[in-house]
């Protein structure tokens, strides 16, 4: 017998980079979908397949999980399945719509989506709110110690959740669902993480710690005042918040010449707002659009040669599939 789940991406609605030194933000689930189709076997064999990063294969031993071929993309499940306790082997199948290394947390939605699986072929009973605390530190290993594992809230729930650090963890607070349509743009542009936030972010801080400060206060108040736009369901109001974001993380610039390009042509053609979502200087934007613009934003944005997704946002986590 097969089992199937699949998880959404996150994106940042509000509050990055802020939300590094305490300040909260705002994630939500976009309907762009990882999916595993696991099939239990009669044997200790463990193999696992994705359509973007080949395959592994490792043999169940008494317990452990003793890898027989190596592939650093795909090792992450072997370390996922070394915390459960596994009656026998399996044979598990990835695909995704969610681009890789886009900002979109293509990383995290998978090991939702596996860990799914997983519980329910095995009948190991754990819930999408305990995903956490068992994910965290494989995300951890994945982002070099320093994942604050906040989008996992997302992928795993759905919805919005108002985030913030408390120490190395982060607290979370569901805020609901709401479906909003958003129109992305992918630049294209790849800028690692780290360049951002682990280098630029702090470079202006030791030069120029409060102004860099006074930018992160004003975040904070962007997020407090959209968690009341999005428990009203007020688009025009997050619209105009994602705008006032986007201009602070300007000033903090981490935007990009190919981001203000997408995010200037998307407002042109009538979007509600748009902003950048993630670390920064690439990766993608998103712009907030209703039903009568979101066929000119899109079209806006594809003269940009971006790679375009037209989905939603805020709607549900993970889930079983047929």
């Amino acid at each position: 017998m097969t089992f199937a789940a699949s998880s959404p991406g996150n994106i940042f609605l509000c509050g990055e980079h802020a939300v590094v030194y305490g300040y909260p933000a705002i994630t939500c689930s976009v309907e762009c979908r990882t999916r595993v189709r696991l099939t239990p076997l009669d044997a200790p064999d463990i193999r696992i397949h994705s359509e973007t990063c080949g395959t592994i294969e490792a043999e169940l031993d008494g317990g452990t999980v003793r890898p027989r071929t190596d592939n650093p993309e795909l090792s992450v499940f072997l370390d996922l399945l070394s915390t459960l306790p596994l009656p026998t082997g399996l044979e598990a199948h990835i695909t995704s719509d969610i681009p890789l290394k886009s900002g979109m947390s293509s990383s995290t939605a998978v090991l939702c989506s596996f860990l799914a699986a997983c519980s329910d072929a095995f009948d190991l009973g754990i819930r999408p709110q305990a995903y956490y605390e068992r994910l965290l530190p494989i995300q951890r290993n994945i982002h070099g110690g320093k994942a604050s594992g906040s989008e996992i809230f997302s992928s795993s729930m759905g919805g919005f959740h108002h985030i913030q650090r408390d120490g190395d963890r982060v607290r979370a607070r569901r805020l609901g669902e709401l479906d909003l349509d958003i129109i992305i743009a992918d630049t294209g542009v790849f800028a690692p993480t780290f360049l951002t936030v682990g280098y630029h972010v702090p470079s202006l801080i030791d030069r120029k710690k409060e102004q860099v400060f006074e930018v992160f206060e004003a975040i904070g108040a962007v997020t407090e005042r959209m968690q009341d736009a999005v428990a009203r369901g007020d688009r025009q109001r997050i619209g105009e918040l994602m705008d006032r974001n986007q201009l602070l993380l300007s000033a903090l610039g981490v935007s990009h010449p190919k981001l203000d390009d997408c995010i200037a042509e998307a407002r042109d053609a009538g979007a509600l707002g748009a902003k950048l979502s993630g670390s920064g200087w690439g990766g993608i934007m998103f712009a907030l659009v209703e039903a009568d613009t979101r066929d000119a934003v899109r079209a806006a944005l594809e003269r940009t040669r971006a790679r375009i997704i037209a989905t939603t946002i805020g709607g549900q986590g993970t889930r079983k599939e047929e």
